[in-house]
Formats: structure tokens, C-alpha cells, sequence
């Protein structure tokens, strides 16, 4: 059974219950039955073969996305954080022939120089959206693909990662059986729906237990731009629909423990938050469940269809990423690498050769004795030190966070005798008092020789560069997962990397 007729199967048996959630609207089970049906047959006549979409967090997003599954077309979501080269290479890649909006005109201005041949107004549950026709397209058999998604990632063309629907429904499964998904259920999305890890395992699954999707838009949930929060109006929102279930990146998590600890509001706790897209700190972690945020950290990448293991309320260790999902079967080779042993995706866009059984994730970590994963960090980003050390940053990037005025940290250190720190504080950066400024410096300096107990000799942070600004995804620092651009962030601060004159001493 596919996710249409697992909705199909809810209309019938349940028809009045709602399924969409919008600001205005509420879209029952039957009545979105209804309107897949309808946009899909739309789709369907005009012959398309993949279309993209680059719309707000609404019902109409989501009725698209099932439409086009019930045509058979294959979708390329455009995240809002999409540069115009990292919108243009994903439609010129997959062979995009058509774009569905409900803002044509910001997409336009965001996709610049993209020709349009043609404009279709299609109403969506008494929206109007836009459909726009791209000319002189060479279109693609994409051969029981549904889905290519392409992450914002660390450069500027990032691969598209094929998905049939069987890579997708191993996913929707697993985490309906782990989170113990019901049809009480109601997921809010705070991320845009575009990202993989939201559609699949916040609407899809949802929808599969036959539970409620929250879609008021972004702004209403606190998301402005690409990457700004308005954490008042994420706690609105989550005082107002009461969702049962949320998935948040570290830097969601830590905007709201923040506001937590100096409001002490109250309000309806959700039941499940899945935490995931860039590695967390266990002190946030322990500070979110002293707040009694549930929290449960996982560990995912597109090429698996998202999620990969997953921690929750009866099988939980702290400071791993979870077990493996049901139907992931998972093993650690002699270099520590993760290693997927029943490869969950049909190979990247443009590539002949399909992946190999064995899929080999880049990313490093072990087994507990239990069956737990635990992350040290992503192979391509080891570095050897100048005594022939490898050191995985990302370990030493979550010491440093533990550490309460260190917001944000970049560690480097290829052939340097000892690693260094491009540092974010949030004290050191709302100072303006040169005295002042100095003293917090100072702090954070002895901060970071505190985090230097816990690591080995050969791996302690030796000088720091205080960043101006935090890492976020407007100022390419960051990625769509809220993992650090080592390159880009790299790239900002070289001179200073470089050159000793511009580093704090901290041996």
C-alpha cells in the first residue's frame, strides 16, 4: 500500500477528521482525497514529467506533492534557501519542466535569468497557485523516481539523490512503529517542507498514521527569510495548535531551551521531538530535559531517505543517536566508518552506475554493545595535525558548545601542531565597551581551556577567532541541516586562520 491509498483508506473510514491544518482552513481526510485527485488529473494533461515546487509551509504544498505522486511525476522541492545557482543547477540537472508556486514573482526574483514559457493559474483547496512552464527542457526518464531532492549542502552544486517510492515507504514504516504514530498525532513543521527529513518524516508519516498536519505558513511558526526565528511567535504557535510531535534542528532547539530558561512559560508539551540535521550538544540536550522538552536525538542523510536511527521514550541512551530504524541494517567497518548494508536510495542524478549494497556514508562512529550508535564525526572532515594525528573536528566542536558563552564553533587544524577555533559567543558579540569586550574575550578564553581538559594533548584548541556574527544559512556559513560550510566559513576567516597575529593564545 502507498501513501494515496493509506489516504484513501482514511477517507473512508474517517472523512470528517482533519488532516491539513492551514491558517485559515481545515482540510479533512476526504476533502484532500478530493483535491489530490483533482490537481493530479490536472498535471497529468499537461504532460509533465517532473516539477518542482517553491511554495510557503500550507496545505497546498502538500496536496501538490501527493498529486504529483498520484500522476507519477517526479518532484524536485526548492527549499527558500536556495541560492539562484543552487535553484538553477537542481531544474537544469533533473530536467524540471514545470515550477508550482504560490509566489511566482518572489521565485522569479530569486531564480534570476530563468525563462518561463508560459504561465497556468490552477486553483488548490480555493488557493490559486501558479504554474509555470520552463521552454526547450530535455526531458528525462526518471523511471520510477518520485522524488530527487537536493540539499543546500557544503557547495555550490550539490548532488540529486534519486528516491522511488519503496525507499520512501521503508521510512514512513519504521518511524510510524518508533514514534508510536496515531491518528491523535498532530506535527507541526517548523522547517520548510522542502527539506527531505520534514516531508517524509514529519508529513508523510503523519499522514500514513492518519494524524493532523499543521501549515499555517513560516512566518506564522516563527520563520522569516531563510533562516531568522521569531521564537515568540514559534511559542504562539505552539500554544495555539497544541502539536504532539515537532522535529528541530540544534539551533531550534537551543532558541527555544534559551527562551525557556529566562520566561518559564507554559504551555502543551508535545509528546515526541525528533532532533536531528547537525550534531547536538549533550549539555543542550540536558538542558532541554530539565525544561521537560522530550527530546530524542537521530541521525539521517537524504541518500537514506532521511532517517537512519532514532532514539525514543522505550529505547533511549544519552549521547547516541539511537538504534537503527527497523528496516536499516547497519554495520561499522575497520576505519570506523558507518556502513548501510541495504542502500535506501536509486543513485544521484546524471550517474549511470547505481550505488553499490554497501553504502558507505562518509560519516564515522561505533556501536555500543546495546546496538546504540554513536557519532565521532565525517570522514572528508578529519584533518591531520602536524604530529600525524586525525582529529574529526565535529568532536571537538561539541566540547566547545558544552561550554555556557560558547554559541557556535569551527575548528581547524590540518598540519597545525595544535587545532584552532573560529568561535561565536553571544556575550562577546552584544558588548560594545572595549573593557568589557576584553573581559568576556577573556572568558570565553578560559572557557575553552576548560573544554581542553576533556580532550587529549595533541587536540586541544590552541588559539581562537572570535566571529563577528553566528554561522546561519543567509550568510552561507551554514547549511539547510545546520551543519558549519567548512569550506565557506574557511574561506571567511583565511587570513586570520593563516596568520597568527590575528589569533588569541589560548596554550
Amino acid at each position: 500500500m502507498n501513501l494515496l491509498e493509506k489516504i484513501h483508506q482514511h477517507a473512508k473510514l474517517s472523512a470528517n477528521k482533519t488532516a491539513l491544518c492551514g491558517q485559515t482552513e481545515l482540510i479533512h481526510y476526504a476533502l484532500l482525497d478530493q483535491e489530490i485527485y483533482k490537481l493530479s488529473n490536472i498535471l497529468k494533461q499537461l504532460k509533465i514529467n517532473a516539477v518542482s515546487f517553491w511554495m510557503d509551509n500550507t496545505p497546498q504544498w502538500v496536496i501538490s506533492d501527493l498529486a504529483a505522486l498520484q500522476a507519477n511525476i517526479c518532484t524536485i522541492p526548492l527549499a527558500p534557501f536556495f541560492s539562484s545557482q543552487q535553484i538553477h543547477n537542481a531544474i537544469d540537472d533533473s530536467g524540471v519542466q514545470a515550477i508550482l508556486t504560490d509566489n511566482l514573482n518572489q521565485f522569479l526574483e530569486r531564480a534570476k535569468k530563468l525563462s518561463i514559457e508560459q504561465i497556468i493559474n490552477i486553483e488548490v483547496a480555493s488557493q490559486e497557485l501558479q504554474l509555470a512552464m520552463i521552454p526547450n527542457v530535455s526531458v528525462q526518464d526518471h523511471n520510477n523516481i518520485v522524488k530527487i531532492t537536493y540539499t543546500s549542502g557544503t557547495t555550490g552544486n550539490p548532488k540529486g539523490v534519486m528516491l522511488s517510492w519503496e525507499n520512501i515507504a521503508n521510512v514512513v514504516h519504521s518511524l510510524e512503529a518508533t514514534v508510536e504514530l496515531n491518528e491523535n498525532d498532530r506535527h507541526m513543521p517548523l522547517t520548510p517542507l522542502a527539506v527531505l527529513l520534514e516531508n517524509l518524516a514529519g508529513v508523510y508519516a503523519t499522514l500514513w498514521a492518519g494524524g493532523e498536519v499543521v501549515l499555517p505558513g513560516l512566518a506564522n511558526t516563527g520563520l522569516s527569510g531563510s533562516s531568522r526565528l521569531n521564537i515568540n511567535a514559534l511559542f504562539d504557535s505552539i500554544k495555539l495548535y497544541q502539536p504532539s510531535t515537532l522535529i528541530l534542528t540544534p539551533q531550534i532547539l537551543q532558541m527555544m531551551v534559551e527562551f525557556l530558561e529566562s520566561t518559564h512559560i507554559t504551555f502543551h508539551l508535545p509528546r515526541f521531538i525528533a532532533l536531528g540535521g547537525a550534531p547536538s550538544s549533550a549539555k543542550l540536550l540536558d538542558r532541554a530535559q530539565k525544561m521537560g522538552l522530550p527530546v530524542y536525538e537521530g541521525y539521517g542523510m537524504s541518500e537514506c531517505a532521511s532517517v537512519i536511527t532514532l532514539n525514543n521514550h522505550q529505547s533511549y541512551r544519552k549521547g547516541s543517536v539511537g538504534k537503527p530504524l527497523p528496516h536499516i541494517l547497519l554495520s561499522i567497518d575497520e576505519n570506523s566508518e558507518i556502513i548501510i548494508c541495504n542502500h535506501n536510495f536509486n543513485g544521484y542524478v546524471g550517474h549511470k552506475n547505481k550505488p553499490e549494497k554497501h553504502w558507505h556514508t562518509g560519516d564515522l562512529g561505533y556501536l555500543d554493545d546495546d546496538g546504540f550508535l554513536f557519532l565521532i564525526g565525517r570522514k572528508r572532515n578529519i584533518f591531520i595535525t602536524a604530529m600525524g594525528r586525525n582529529v574529526a573536528p565535529e568532536w571537538l566542536e561539541k566540547e566547545l558548545v558544552l561550554q555556557p558563552s560558547i554559541i557556535q564553533a569551527a575548528v581547524f587544524g590540518e598540519s597545525r601542531q595544535y587545532p584552532l577555533a573560529v568561535i561565536f559567543s553571544s556575550q562577546v558579540n552584544s558588548l560594545t565597551n572595549s573593557s568589557s569586550l576584553k573581559r568576556n574575550e577573556e572568558q570565553v578564553k578560559q572557557q575553552i581551556k576548560a573544554a581542553n581538559k576533556h580532550l587529549p594533548d595533541y587536540a586541544s584548541i590552541s588559539h581562537v577567532i572570535f566571529s563577528n556574527s553566528p554561522f546561519t544559512i543567509e550568510n552561507g556559513l551554514l547549511s539547510g541541516t545546520g551543519r558549519n560550510c567548512r569550506e565557506k566559513i574557511y574561506e571567511n576567516f583565511k587570513h586570520e586562520i593563516n596568520n597568527e597575529k590575528f589569533q588569541e593564545c589560548i596554550l
